[in-house]
């Protein structure tokens, strides 16, 4: 669970801080930060999790009236009991190395700390305590000794990926991996089965392969799920995944059952067949069952895309009973006047004044005692 997430230097993200609630709405003007905010955070994780910095992280992306030569990110977790804090900072003033420093603390105690600076290559020095610093090239990684790893011998395999991936060998920090950022679209949503994924993509286009792995996975939450698909989809009745030998390709089957004429008739459709809503539909709720848990951050943006409003609230309902009884923390970001006049109390206001900073503030609720919160919204009273 994210309890802050600091920016420095990002796009609109100017000495920006924000603190979510287990369970909030983001709500604010097109082009006050809402998604930019999110993105830099997705951007954080998948860094950590192995991808390069300089796929992620450019000149370009600096804030444009800032002169600062480097950009921050900061994102403090609490993983059980854990107080989890991470450090990242990005020098655009470099064209060899984007990664300035790294810092990975559990408890206020330093588990990992990484800078770039000018040292003596591959020397290794055991310092007291029983830490370790290693001199190769341009870093300088200072580790604990509490670190679980045999960290001698290590090298660096590329001087802009995450020291988290060097050096724990594919442990990655608790509270950071668990973060997941999805805003769906359904045309892209195919319905071909490929290797099983263990997540699912930003915009859900791969959802048939994570069928298959949540399927293998967590089988159990996908038999609890399929109730309500039922409620919710007309005539579902399960999935199916089948061989097209033709094309050497699998494909993933909606299952329905007609019941005219007295007779309960299998229909079979590709899941690409099914309309854009039911096919977002059937991603949301796979969401709430398959990815959120007690230590999950789990944000999407405008849920409400594709779907009616009629089956909204059923979706919503369910999402707020499952936080109660399994923990973890949810954040929407929308502008749906459905999710405004429910989760009112829970929601966070972003803003910028004439093209500046980001800054957010909690919904100020004493207008709603005389307009309902969507009203307020749509009229621009928020501010």
């Amino acid at each position: 669970m994210i309890t802050r997430f600091y920016v420095d230097n990002y796009k609109c993200l100017q000495n920006f801080e924000y603190k979510p609630k287990q369970f909030e709405l983001v709500v604010g003007a097109n082009g006050s930060g809402k998604s930019t905010v999110f993105e830099a955070l997705d951007k954080v994780r998948r860094f950590v999790n192995g991808e390069d910095a300089r796929s992620l992280f450019d000149s370009n992306s600096d804030t444009r009236w800032s002169n600062s030569p480097s950009q921050r990110f900061e994102i403090d977790c609490l993983h059980g009991q854990a107080s989890v804090k991470y450090r990242l900072d990005i020098d655009l003033s470099s064209n060899l190395y984007r990664v300035e420093k790294e810092i990975f603390t559990v408890n206020n105690e330093v588990v990992l700390e990484s800078s770039w600076q000018q040292n003596n290559p591959h020397e290794y020095i055991q310092e007291e305590g029983g830490s370790y610093e290693e001199h190769s090239g341009e870093i300088r990684v200072l580790i604990s000794q509490n670190n679980p790893s045999n960290l001698k011998g290590y090298g660096l395999s590329n001087p802009n990926t995450s020291m988290m991936v060097s050096h724990f060998g594919g442990y990655f920090p608790p509270g950071i991996a668990q973060i997941h950022f999805y805003k769906l679209n359904s045309q892209l949503m195919t319905a071909q089965v490929k290797r099983p994924e263990p997540r699912p993509a930003n915009d859900l286009s791969n959802f048939a392969s994570y069928y298959i792995y949540a399927l293998q996975q967590q089988q159990g939450k996908m038999f609890e799920m399929m109730p309500h698909l039922k409620e919710v989809i007309p005539n579902f009745d399960s999935f199916a995944v089948e061989e097209n030998f033709e094309e050497a390709r699998r494909d993933l089957f909606v299952v329905c059952r007609s019941k005219e004429g007295g007779k309960s008739t299998p229909l079979r459709y590709r899941f690409d067949e099914l309309s854009d809503g039911q096919r977002a539909l059937i991603a949301l709720y796979a969401l709430l069952f398959c990815t959120l848990d007690e230590n999950t951050t789990l944000v999407i943006d405008e849920p409400e895309n594709y779907v009616a409003l009629r089956e909204l609230q059923p979706w919503l309902s369910l999402l707020q009973e499952r936080l109660e009884e399994h923990g973890g923390q949810v954040i929407l970001i929308s502008h749906h006047p459905e999710f405004i006049n429910a989760l009112a109390p829970q929601t966070t206001v972003f803003e910028r004044d004439n093209g500046g900073p980001v800054r957010v503030k909690a919904f100020d609720s004493e207008l709603a005692k005389a307009l309902a919160p969507a009203e307020i919204m749509a009229r621009g009273w928020e501010s």
